[in-house]
């Protein structure tokens, strides 16, 4: 009979306790049940043998023996009924059978055995005494002369001794073998706790595979992919792999049955979807084709991973972009100036003005991909939203009608550089051209504002600058969400999530804020709010850097000479035409090398460089000169508007004309020069330092 069917036998406090207290009561249970069955043939026999009377006291026997049982659940103790359990067969045998009875000898040897068994080896080594005790009183009645019985009776004695401490001997033993076993199970129990806590932790889609058919499944994976366990199971793992990673995965077990690897898969949730998982084949168990996979979701990793990807990517561009925009301005810069050497006509004036807006778009692409080089000037918000409209049209497409609204006032300052003024409006736009993929209408208006004092902005004047659509708008947790870094509502292909993260923090840098007025359905409406600066603060361009004064020494054109240096030999062609034709002698040169080696045969009167040239910079030539030359004007010239921050143009003498620019430009740059109080002894003077 196994355990389970005479668990209903035993009490419940000893199924639910203690292992050895349920080990000890079923097999109390096991003896009673022996001693009760057991005594049926052997009243049997007595009953063939004619001895009724020793029948009648078997059967009579079994009825304390059956009461074992109930004393295992009165007591609820498997010790106090093994006791009693032995008790009853020790009195059986000295009552039942008496000394004369060899057969109780005998039964006796059993008692050692069921308390020990029973009980315990304490226990055993009492009732081994008790019996052997009994054996000597025995001895002591049997007659010496007979021989046979009296040797039979003290050899049992000693027998049952040397038996029953035996078996207390081995009982203490497995005792301590048992609570040493209890004690590693325990231990181990608690490292596999351990283990297991720490696998969920770091890996917790556990999963075990043989021959491709799942035999266990860890709870993590309910948590990973939303699946019932049992559901789980009930179809191969490859099945919920995406099909891209499937027969790579499956060729891979089959290649190295014996050789782990590590892979990044996708599985297919419970709802749907597909979720990133780092996955760890381990070869385990002995038979063939065991497999156990550890994976833990990295989907946020992967979208960290190409977001960063993506930031590298715009970085990339903005890069490329600015060294085409610096190209382009050369070739812009040699359009417009052949192009004003030209008699006027009607194609001269198409080349020129389609040069022009060539230029405008330039400046835009230079300014929106290196925003931050401006920073700390001052932008005019009506003038750069008027200025970047053709750009926002041709974002926005045919599809969109663009609603441009002409601030009232004609300055708007406020603590932006264009550049980041730019990036601003065309970051707003680009959201709302996502949020109108069937068209609709984009409104942009700046406005003058008044806030008073309200504990977030203090009160003054701020300029409130507003992208409004028609598009399909956001609910409330998208809007509250929207400036989140790498938070995005499109497609993770389509968009980083970086956009109005970047407006709000250039915006509140500036000490602005941005405000989002959205419903679904009902469009967004996205209001920039930043301080108005004093008018007095006029911005700072190139022209605002020239100092007025004197025109260039009152000389012949001819005895002026210009030193022309830039890289571009288009740019350079283009130069020494114009200032040889307007009269000036010109020394051309393409590198800081070559200016030197020129200045060693001509004295100019005005250095032209371009500021990025390769192995020297025009700053640091034109310094180095200008030690030589205390008289010498410098009018720096390049298609990057940063170096008008004053770090270059830093003295009266020194000016910067941004690329592209036309001939007029260049000539009314060199004609109001101030001219030197003694151009000749700053001259002689430098010539006579060491």
């Amino acid at each position: 009979m196994s355990g389970y069917r005479i668990d209903p036998v035993i009490p419940l406090r000893l199924r639910e306790g203690p292992a050895e207290a349920y080990r000890r009561a079923r097999l109390v249970t096991y003896a009673t049940l022996f001693a009760v069955l057991t005594a049926l043939p052997v009243a049997a026999i007595f009953h063939s043998m004619g001895n009724a009377a020793l029948m009648h006291k078997v059967l009579l026997g079994m009825v304390p023996s059956a009461l074992t049982l109930a004393v295992l659940w009165v007591s609820r103790s498997a010790a106090v009924a093994g006791h009693y359990l032995t008790a009853c067969v020790f009195a059986q045998v000295m009552v039942d059978f008496g000394p004369e009875n060899f057969f109780s000898i005998l039964a006796i040897f059993s008692i050692p055995i069921i308390s020990t068994a029973l009980i315990s080896e304490r226990a055993g080594a009492f009732w081994t005494l008790a019996s052997a005790g009994w054996i000597g009183w025995v001895g002591l009645g049997t007659p010496a002369e007979a021989t046979l019985y009296y040797g039979l009776v003290w050899s049992s004695a000693v027998v049952v001794l040397v038996l029953g401490f035996a078996l207390v001997i081995l009982e203490a033993s497995r005792s301590n073998a048992r609570a040493e076993l209890e004690q590693v199970t325990q231990e181990l129990a608690t490292q596999q706790e351990r283990l297991r806590a720490f696998a969920d932790a770091a890996f917790p889609g556990i999963a075990h595979t043989i021959s491709g058919r799942l035999v266990f499944v860890g709870d993590g994976v309910q948590r990973l992919l939303g699946y019932p366990t049992e559901q789980f199971m009930s179809r191969e793992l490859l099945s919920y792999v995406h099909p891209d990673e499937a027969t790579p995965i499956s060729d891979r077990l089959l290649r190295q049955p014996g050789q782990g690897f590590r892979q990044e898969v996708r599985l297919r949730h419970f709802d749907g979807h597909w979720v990133w998982l780092e996955a760890y084949a381990i070869p385990f168990g002995v038979q063939a084709h065991s497999w156990l996979f550890a994976a833990r979701d990295i989907s946020e990793e992967r979208r960290q991973r190409e977001r960063w990807t993506e930031m590298q990517k715009f970085e990339s561009v903005g890069v490329l972009a600015a060294g085409v925009a610096h190209d382009f301005n050369n070739l812009l810069t040699v359009i417009l100036g052949f192009a004003d050497l030209l008699e006027r006509s009607d194609a001269r004036d198409e080349i020129v003005t389609a040069a022009e807006e060539a230029a405008k778009l330039t400046q835009q692409l230079l300014s929106y991909a290196r925003p931050g080089e401006s920073a700390g000037e001052r932008a005019d918000a009506g003038r750069v939203l008027a200025g970047i409209m053709p750009m926002v049209r041709s974002l926005m497409g045919d599809s969109v009608t663009v609603d441009y609204q002409q601030p009232g006032e004609r300055r708007l300052p406020v603590p932006l550089s264009d550049g980041q003024l730019h990036q601003i409006i065309l970051n707003l736009c680009k959201n709302a051209r996502e949020a109108m993929p069937d068209g609709g209408q984009l409104k942009l208006r700046t406005v003058r504002t008044e806030i008073s004092d309200d504990g977030d902005l203090a009160s003054g004047a701020y300029v409130n600058l507003t992208v409004e659509d028609t598009g399909q708008g956001m609910d409330e947790d998208v809007r509250r969400r929207a400036v989140d870094p790498f938070y995005s509502t499109k497609q993770q292909t389509r968009s980083s999530g970086l956009g109005l993260a970047n407006v709000f923090s250039m915006v509140s840098t500036a000490g602005g804020f941005v405000a989002i007025d959205s419903q679904p359905g009902r469009g967004t409406a996205v209001t920039v709010t930043l301080p108005l600066l004093p008018s007095e603060g006029a911005l700072r361009r190139s022209d605002e850097l020239q100092s007025p004064g004197r025109l260039l020494p009152a000389r012949r054109l001819g005895e002026v000479t210009v030193l022309v240096v830039d890289d571009d030999n288009s740019v350079r062609a283009f130069l020494h035409q114009a200032l040889t034709r307007a009269g000036f002698a010109v020394a051309l040169a393409s590198n800081g090398a070559e200016a030197l080696q020129a200045c060693r045969i001509v004295t100019p009167d005005v250095l032209i460089t371009d500021i990025v040239m390769p192995g020297t910079r025009g700053d640091r030539l034109a310094n180095q000169l200008c030690e030589q030359l205390p008289g010498l004007h410098v009018l720096y010239i390049s298609g990057n508007a940063a170096f008008t921050d004053g770090s270059v143009v830093a003295t009266p003498r020194c000016r910067f004309l941004q690329k592209p620019f036309r001939t007029e430009d260049l000539l009314e740059q060199l004609a109001d020069w101030p001219a030197p109080i003694d151009p000749a002894d700053e001259r002689r003077e430098a010539r006579s330092r060491p």
